[in-house]
């Protein structure tokens, strides 16, 4: 049978920017970087000296290809443009233009970063007069400020639309630029969008048309509770406004949210197309924050959302990116390169590639054991779906729950469920997925009558996919239970066709936030446990060690990793019996110190074995 689903975006990518070709390198400096920093917020948050200041400025004198080969990198990113205007670029465009010639001299390859929406608003309406035009207003005909720094005083760096034609232009002559400057692809950042400009306003009423059956404006922000200016101006980039869904207007506020995705889409998608007319394989990558359908443009996704990671011995509290990778891996597809700034071991076990390789020693890790990255498939038989319009990093406890218990899971973002065949998992789980269409209803209504078992949350399924609520769950069938009924019980199982739901009526995600081992954590890792079939792998290990398993061409490769700060001595893997390479260990490596050895290896019912101590990431290749 299949073993893991295909979707995503991935597949266009050139090998040498696949997952195991990939050794990159991100440098972010030079005249146009260090003045947006002067701009943004150095002076408030860090010491510095002149000396500091001038090498910062010319560290795109020196030859970064050459740098970055020397710590075992194969490709780079530089910075081409920060928001300042096209006159102003050139100077800090010259710079760059060498630096990527040295690339291609040393048989290497470089991707530029450009800011999407940023504007250093004095110095562009004084070079560029129109673009007074093409910013980003307010609800109040302001303007629209980059809202993820601490200014002090005046606002330094406001918005552009990215409805504006002309904006859309503009951005075009940069990609032009950089492409004839020998740049193998891009990395778009600042994604933002909050406009309400007459373009925007004349969009967003055809939307609502389509999507609410009747036209609306652009509504204001809630004045319900309304932000302080702190809260504002010190904001991670928040892409999108929370509502309440009894507000009245709620429907309105979230189509809004969809409505900026989508325009954020649109100009991505339209620059990409721009750029391959000009170049064919192209990298395209964008900083879209975990806010899905953004990431439907891009070939070579990113995300800055990670979080410190780290194991708490006294409490068992653990602390993973893995909700983040695996959502990316299967949002942006497992032909992709994922790049994060997370831990590296983390990185390769979900077969990504991270934006550190500055050291040679985890270089030529990643060179000598490429085969065992070499595209990596997931054998899950557990799927979480993840909900449009949220924030990943709101969820992290949540999949710090799963790897804690080293489960298994695929993570479908809601938008793509119709691309995943829900026959190749044993679970299912609906993490407070409120609004499905009809059709996505019917989908999981099958999964369950045909022998799956449905986890779900909260008010999962009340709404449909235009934000309306149904007058109850759309699959209360299923779940056994009536989104009426006042005293329905904290947990319901319901038998449905051949298979079984478990519905929690309340916010249990909430719970398991506040109490990441609790007993509402431990109760949904036991229901998913006890519905799988086939869990690929079963561990006894100290705490703070989480195994995770990829497919890879000819083996089933372990990726163990010990978030604790001691070293891990017995950690015991049992890879089941199922229809995947489980007859033998035929390689284990690890970063940095001497890999373990396999010892007391049974092969009675699948494979069993030891590994003797893990110091910080082994990984074992199973035929």
């Amino acid at each position: 049978m299949a073993i893991t689903n295909q979707t995503g975006t991935g597949a266009s990518m050139p090998d040498w920017a696949k997952t195991h070709n990939l050794r990159i390198s991100f440098h972010y400096s030079g005249p146009s970087e260090v003045g947006k920093a002067i701009m943004s917020y150095w002076w408030q948050r860090a010491e510095f000296s002149l000396e500091y200041l001038h090498r910062r400025i010319r560290e795109y004198d020196v030859n970064q290809a050459e740098i970055m080969q020397a710590a075992g990198a194969n490709a780079g990113c530089l910075v081409w443009s920060t928001g300042w205007s096209l006159a102003n670029d050139a100077y800090h465009w010259q710079l760059v233009r060498q630096r990527l010639a040295e690339y291609k001299e040393r048989g290497m390859h470089c991707l530029v970063y450009i800011s999407l929406t940023n504007c250093f608003w004095k110095e562009m309406f004084e070079t560029e007069p129109d673009c007074k035009d093409w910013r980003q207003v307010a609800h109040d005909g302001g303007f629209v400020p980059y809202s993820a720094i601490p200014y002090s005083g005046e606002i330094t760096r406001y918005l552009m639309c990215v409805n504006n034609p002309n904006w859309r232009a503009y951005q075009k002559q940069r990609v032009q630029a950089a492409l004839e400057g020998g740049a193998d692809g891009f990395f778009w950042d600042n994604n933002f969008s909050r406009c309400h400009c007459d373009i925007c306003q004349d969009k967003f009423r055809a939307f609502t048309k389509q999507r609410l059956g009747e036209a609306h404006d652009l509504p204001e922000p809630l004045k319900a509770e309304p932000p302080s200016k702190e809260d504002l101006l010190r904001a991670r980039e928040v892409v999108f406004d929370w509502v309440p869904l009894s507000h009245p207007k709620a429907r309105v506020y979230l189509a809004m949210n969809q409505f900026r995705y989508l325009s954020l889409l649109d100009i991505l998608t339209e620059l990409r197309a721009f750029a391959e007319s000009i170049r064919p394989d192209v990298i395209w990558s964008n900083n879209g924050h975990l806010c899905h359908s953004i990431y439907d443009s891009a070939n070579m996704p990113l995300s800055e959302d990670n979080l410190d990671i780290g194991y708490d011995a006294a409490t068992g509290v653990l602390k993973t990116n893995a909700g983040i990778l695996r959502y990316l891996y299967e949002e942006c597809g497992r032909d992709s390169t994922v790049i994060m700034t997370s831990s590296h071991p983390e990185n390769f076990a979900y077969g990504c590639t991270s934006t550190g390789m500055r050291d040679p020693e985890l270089s030529a890790f990643l060179e000598s054991n490429a085969r065992l990255f070499e595209s990596p498939q997931s054998p899950a038989r557990v799927a979480v779906v993840c909900a449009e319009m949220n924030y990943i990093r709101s969820r992290m406890r949540w999949f710090d729950n799963f790897a804690r218990h080293n489960l298994l899971f695929d993570a479908i973002p809601v938008h793509r469920l119709e691309r995943f065949d829900l026959d190749l998992y044993d679970v299912v789980v609906l993490r407070s997925i409120l609004f499905l269409s009809d059709a996505e209803c019917e989908r999981l209504r099958q999964f369950v009558a045909a022998g799956g078992t449905l986890i779900a949350t909260n008010d999962s399924s009340l709404y449909d996919e235009n934000w309306a609520k149904r007058d109850d769950y759309g699959l209360a069938d299923v779940f056994g239970v009536s989104a009426g009924k006042a005293d329905k019980p904290r947990r319901v199982e319901n038998s449905f066709g051949k298979g079984v739901s478990i519905f929690y009526g309340g916010a249990v995600e909430v719970e398991v936030e506040e109490e990441p081992v609790g007993e509402t954590a431990e109760g949904i890792a036991r229901d998913v446990r006890e519905h799988v079939t086939d869990p690929i792998i079963e561990v006894d290990a100290p705490g703070g060690v989480v195994v995770t398993a990829m497919l890879t061409a000819d083996a089933l490769v372990l990726h163990v990793i010990n978030y604790a700060d001691a070293p891990a001595e017995g950690v015991r893997i049992r890879v089941t019996a199922g229809d995947h390479p489980h007859s033998a260990v035929r390689e284990v490596v690890g970063l940095g110190g001497e890999a373990p050895a396999a010892t007391d290896i049974d092969a009675t019912d699948g494979l069993a074995f030891t590994l003797g101590k893990v110091d910080r990431y082994v990984v074992v290749a199973v035929e």
